[in-house]
Order: structure tokens, then sequence, then C-alpha cells
């Protein structure tokens, strides 16, 4: 056995796992977006609870 001959497999094997590497780059892209869809999540809520707070308000003061 060679060990010269086994050394291009063994490159095989990094460049194998590099192109696995490269696949795997969108992953933090999909993460990224996970978290806006989250914050935009919460403005969302955020602006519902300010506008019920105001609605309530408005009640008020046409009831005095």
């Amino acid at each position: 056995m060679n060990p010269a001959g086994l050394r291009p497999h063994r490159r095989e094997d990094v460049y194998e796992m590099r192109s696995s590497d490269q696949e795997q780059v969108p992953e933090p892209e999909q993460s990224n977006i996970g978290y806006f869809a989250a914050f935009l999540a919460a403005i969302i809520v955020l602006c519902g609870g300010i506008v019920t707070v105001i609605a309530q308000q408005i009640n008020k003061t046409k009831k005095n």
C-alpha cells in the first residue's frame, strides 16, 4: 500500500466536506429570516397593544 496513493482519496474527502459545507451556507440566512419574522411579529403585537390602550382611553373620555 502506497501512502501516496491514498492521498488523492483523502483530498477528495476534503473536497466533499467542503462542498457539503458550502451547501450548508444558506442556513444562517434562513435563521436571520426567522429572527426578522419574530421581530416583525413582536412589533405587530406591540402596535396592537398600543392601539387597544388608545381605544380604551377614547372610550373612557366619551363616557365622561
